[in-house]
C-alpha cells in the first residue's frame, strides 16, 4: 500500500457443501503476499452435511460451524461478528485468490473516504459453454456507477444496455462503483456493523442492497481491477437459468425495501410478441424470427463474435435471452407468491 501501513484484515469465506472446493480456496488465502500478521481467515460453515464439515482448524484459519443451513447473508454476518480487523473481506469457496489479492483489495481504503474496495473476477476455468458465456459477460465483476444514479426503470435498462457494450471490468485504474459483490469484495467493519450487516431475510442480491444502504450513508465503493480472483462459475446453462430465476425471486423484496421499480427487461417481451404474431401471420417469417431476432435483439454479442472472429459469441444472444426470460418469471413468481428457496 502506497503509505507502507497495512491495517488487520479479517478474511471470510462462508461455505455450505463445498468440499470440494473449500481447501483450493483456503490455500490460496494462505500464501497472500499480504504480511501475514496482518490478516486471519474466517471460516463460516454454514451447516454443511458433507466433507465440509470435517474440515479442521489449521494456523491462521479459524472454523466457525451452523449447526443447520441459515442462508448466506447470515453467514457473511456470522464472519463480520466474528471479525477482529478493522477491514474485513470477503472471497467464495468455490474461488481462488491470486497471491496479491488481499494486498491490492486494500490499496483504496489509503483514502479515508472509501468504505468499500471490489476486485475483478475471472473464470477458474472455460471448459463449458456456461462458464464461457459468464466470462465474457463479466460475470461476478462489480455494478457501473450509473446503475445508481435514477430509479427510472428505464434509465436503469439503459444503463444495463450501455454496460453491455461498456463494461465496468475493462477499466485499469480504481473506479468508483455503485456495488461489489460477496464473491472478491471488501469493507471497513466499523461502516458495515453501523449499517446492521447484511439482510438476513435476502437469500441473493444481499450484497447489493448493502451497497445502496451504504451509499444511501454517503459511502464510496470503488473497484480496484488489480485485486483478482478465479471464480468457478455455473458449468451448465440449465444451472444457470435455473439460479437466475431462483434469485430473481428476492428481486421483488430487494427493490422494494430499496424504493425502485422492479428491472424491466423488454427485449424477451419484444421477442415473444414478435415470435408469436408473426407466426400466426406469416409462419415461415415467424419461424425465421424466432432463430434469427436474438442476433439483433443482443447485438452486443454479434459485434464482439464478429471483432474477436469467435462465432461462439452469437450463441451468448440466446443464453441472455434465456437468462433475462427467467429473471422475468422468478420476478413474477417472487411478487405472486413470495419466495420458495432459501439456498440459492
Amino acid at each position: 500500500m502506497s503509505d507502507k501501513k497495512f491495517p488487520f484484515v479479517s478474511v471470510v469465506v462462508c461455505t455450505f457443501n463445498r468440499g470440494d472446493n473449500i481447501n483450493p480456496s483456503i490455500e490460496s488465502l494462505l500464501k497472500q503476499t499480504y504480511p501475514k500478521d496482518r490478516y486471519e481467515i474466517i471460516v463460516v460453515d454454514d451447516g454443511s452435511t458433507d466433507v465440509t464439515k470435517k474440515i479442521n482448524p489449521r494456523e491462521g484459519v479459524k472454523i466457525i460451524r451452523h449447526e443447520i443451513n441459515r442462508g448466506i447473508p447470515t453467514a457473511r454476518n456470522t464472519g463480520l461478528a466474528a471479525a477482529k480487523g478493522e477491514i474485513v473481506a470477503y472471497i467464495d469457496d468455490d474461488a481462488i485468490a491470486d497471491p496479491d489479492w488481499l494486498k491490492c483489495l486494500m490499496e483504496p481504503f489509503d483514502d479515508p473516504k472509501v468504505t468499500g474496495s471490489g476486485g475483478r473476477t475471472f473464470a477458474y476455468k472455460t471448459d463449458h459453454l456456461a462458464e464461457r458465456y459468464q466470462a465474457a459477460g463479466e460475470s461476478g465483476n462489480p455494478a457501473p456507477l450509473t446503475f445508481g444514479k435514477s430509479k427510472n426503470p428505464f434509465w436503469r435498462f439503459w444503463a444495463y444496455i450501455k454496460s453491455m457494450f461498456v463494461p465496468v471490468g475493462i477499466a485499469t485504474q480504481p473506479t468508483e462503483v455503485q456495488a461489489i459483490f460477496g464473491l472478491n469484495c471488501a469493507y471497513r467493519v466499523s461502516a458495515l456493523r453501523s449499517a446492521g450487516g447484511f439482510d438476513e431475510k435476502l437469500f441473493a442480491e444481499e450484497d447489493s442492497e448493502l451497497c445502496v444502504r451504504l451509499r444511501n450513508a454517503g459511502a464510496h465503493i470503488m473497484f480496484e481491477p488489480s485485486a483478482i480472483i478465479h471464480h468457478r462459475h455455473r458449468e451448465s446453462v440449465v444451472q444457470l437459468i435455473r439460479q437466475t430465476y431462483r434469485r430473481s425471486q428476492y428481486t421483488v423484496y430487494y427493490y422494494s425495501k430499496v424504493k425502485k421499480f422492479l428491472p424491466i427487461f423488454p427485449l424477451p417481451l419484444i421477442y415473444l410478441v414478435g415470435a408469436i404474431y408473426l407466426l400466426i401471420v406469416q409462419p415461415i417469417v415467424g419461424i425465421l424470427f424466432i432463430f434469427i431476432s436474438p442476433l439483433i435483439l443482443y447485438s452486443w454479442w454479434s459485434i464482439r463474435a464478429v471483432y474477436k472472429h469467435d462465432l461462439e459469441y452469437m450463441v451468448y444472444g440466446y443464453i441472455q435471452l434465456a437468462l433475462e426470460s427467467a429473471a422475468i418469471l422468478g420476478m413474477a413468481r417472487g411478487k405472486l407468491f413470495g419466495t420458495e428457496h432459501r439456498v440459492v
